[in-house]
């Protein structure tokens, strides 16, 4: 038998963009979005652009349990997003970082902003849990979880994870294939990158739909 090169393993190319297949069925950014991984303390000023916006969207990441004995470090990462862009802060760098804390709380109690989470209280709890200096967390006048206004629009789903909520309303599959990989490697592969910056990001372009719908049943 001869040697057919073509049959040759040949590793996917990592790429920012959904990882799922076909991936013109998956949520991707538009062109003009702008992406930022936060890991330094210079790049902390970056997130001056989402002060005085009317949503911003948040989300967490930690490394998944390998084993049962493991214990958790805590966020590897935050993801937090405006309208036209989503940031990645890099919690392993700067999770201790008083600036960050004084950043971070300047945008969560804007009076003109409210933040939207989904299912956000298991983040809020890695967060009091591991990063007890970071306070930013303990005061979030405006909050609004958005998982608990799409059980409301839609009572009768058998699920309720951002995936179903997005497929539902933006008519477009959210790519989860990362969701259980290590977010404590560094670097980052960049479809790691796309799965979480368009998790805090999609919360955002969701929102006027999830109002559209509540304003429709009268919730």
């Amino acid at each position: 038998m001869s040697y057919d090169e073509s049959k040759d393993y040949r590793p996917v190319k990592d790429m920012f963009e959904p990882v799922s297949l076909p991936s013109k069925e998956y949520m991707r950014f538009p062109l003009d979005i702008k992406i930022e991984f936060i890991d330094t303390e210079k790049k902390i000023q970056l997130l001056e652009e989402l002060k005085g916006q009317k949503y911003v969207g948040v989300d967490a990441e930690w490394r998944p349990a390998p084993h049962r004995w493991y214990e958790s470090k805590g966020p590897a990462i935050f993801q937090i997003a405006g309208k036209n862009e989503a940031f990645i802060i890099d919690m392993i760098k700067l999770g201790k970082n008083s600036k960050l804390n004084s950043m971070l709380k300047s945008i969560f109690t804007h009076k003109n902003t409210t933040i939207i989470g989904y299912a956000f209280a298991s983040d809020i709890s890695m967060f009091h849990k591991h990063c007890p200096q970071l306070t930013f967390i303990n005061d979030i006048p405006k909050h609004l979880d958005a998982m608990k206004v799409f059980t409301k629009c839609y009572p009768d789903s058998k699920r309720s994870g951002l995936a179903v909520c997005c497929e539902m309303l933006m008519e477009k599959k959210l790519c989860k294939q990362e969701q259980m990989s290590n977010w404590e490697s560094r670097p980052l592969r960049f479809s790691q990158e796309h799965y979480a910056a368009m998790d805090a990001w999609v919360l955002v372009q969701l929102q006027d739909k999830l109002f559209e719908q509540a304003k429709k049943q009268k919730i």
